[in-house]
């Protein structure tokens, strides 16, 4: 139940909410953010097209490169911190790409034309790595209201791993 207040906060707050974990850097803090990783996991609601329509603006205010990710976790039901050693296959990639596109903001909105992956893996991990190596130094995760004990308190949820293993701040936007 550790963290569950802040889990609370993240999802609940009207405004989007920065959040420095563990492991992030100190080193250039004040200084400009140059490359933003948006997170998107195909949610049904409103919190994907929340959190990706700021990042025009966000990115061309810092003139950054955003990536914009999305994890295919291949077990569908399963936690999402259950070992996920399925590749994705032709299909599954093509059809998790079209979606992707057709959430992720037009690109002439953007200054520098942004990037799109999907991976295949346990989300949080994967969104980590991804940031890790693309340099980033901000990663934006849309996440949905809390409704219930168990969405605010359940552990296998992406938004605390991602936060506890970021290298960088974690900004969240509740939709």
């Amino acid at each position: 139940m550790r963290g569950s207040t802040a889990e609370v906060i993240l999802r609940n707050a009207p405004s989007p909410v920065l959040t420095v974990g563990p492991h992030a850097s100190q080193e250039g803090a004040a200084d400009s953010v140059l490359r933003i990783v948006v997170c998107y996991g195909h949610q049904p609601d409103s919190a994907t097209g929340a959190g990706l329509r700021h990042q025009p603006s966000l990115a061309n205010e810092n003139n950054a490169q955003v990536l914009f990710v999305h994890v295919a976790h291949s077990a569908p039901g399963a936690p999402v911190d259950y070992p996920d050693e399925v590749e994705l296959d032709d299909d599954a990639y093509l059809d998790a790409l079209c979606r992707l596109k057709k959430v992720v903001p037009e690109s002439s909105l953007f200054r520098r034309e942004p990037d799109l992956a999907i991976e295949p893996g346990v989300p949080a991990e994967q969104i980590v790595r991804m940031a890790y190596e693309a340099g980033a130094d901000l990663i934006v995760m849309p996440v949905n209201h809390a409704h219930s004990f168990a969405r605010n308190h359940a552990p296998w949820t992406t938004l605390p791993g991602v936060i506890a293993r970021a290298r960088c701040p974690v900004l969240t936007v509740a939709g």
